[in-house]
């Protein structure tokens, strides 16, 4: 069943490993439906072409109260590009 998220607060990171101190990047998370649980997690361009290729890992959390919980986890790969747009 979808938990409702209307009183979270939603963050995430990338770092190059889950014990380096350097935040690389941190994600954007917004919540599309609060009701349902859904939440749009993104980085923008001119964020991902400041991060060097390689290998990177990431979480998200959640804050209600102050109740912090990780509800996602993941690897996440940077791989060079040859276009480039506008």
């Amino acid at each position: 069943a979808p938990i409702n998220i209307a009183n979270y607060e939603i963050y995430g990171s990338l770092k190059k490993s889950y014990y380096s101190e350097n935040v690389y990047a941190n994600v954007t998370c917004t919540i599309i439906n609060a009701a349902n649980g859904e939440v749009s997690i993104t980085m923008n361009r001119g964020l991902t072409s400041n991060i060097e290729p390689g290998r990177y890992v990431f979480d998200v959390v959640t804050l209600a109260g102050n109740l912090t919980e990780k509800v996602l986890e993941g690897v996440f790969h940077v791989a060079p590009t040859v276009t480039i747009i506008g």
